[in-house]
């Protein structure tokens, strides 16, 4: 994986456990709770900033019970540089 992006859900009163089950069914996404039951955090893991852009939008926001999705944190993971080499 190329690039890794942050998302924070604002989900419907009561659909926290669907949504974060459905998002568990996508394979670039790694959700976890934020301490609200109206927002959840995902982690993805995609190829580049352009799929996680249509994976939030095309997948995502879709989902039943997802009113907005904000990405938070973006990070191109080819253009990282270990911090020391052996």
């Amino acid at each position: 994986m190329a690039a890794t992006v942050g998302v924070l859900l604002r989900v419907a009163p009561g659909a926290g456990e669907a949504v974060a089950k459905e998002l568990d069914s996508l394979a670039a996404a790694r959700p976890f709770e934020v301490g609200d039951a109206e927002k959840l955090g995902v982690l993805l893991e995609v190829e580049d900033f352009p799929s996680a852009h249509d994976l939030i939008r095309d997948r995502i926001e879709s989902i039943p019970g997802v009113l907005v999705a904000w990405p938070v944190y973006a990070q191109d993971d080819s253009q990282a540089v270990p911090l020391m080499e052996v």
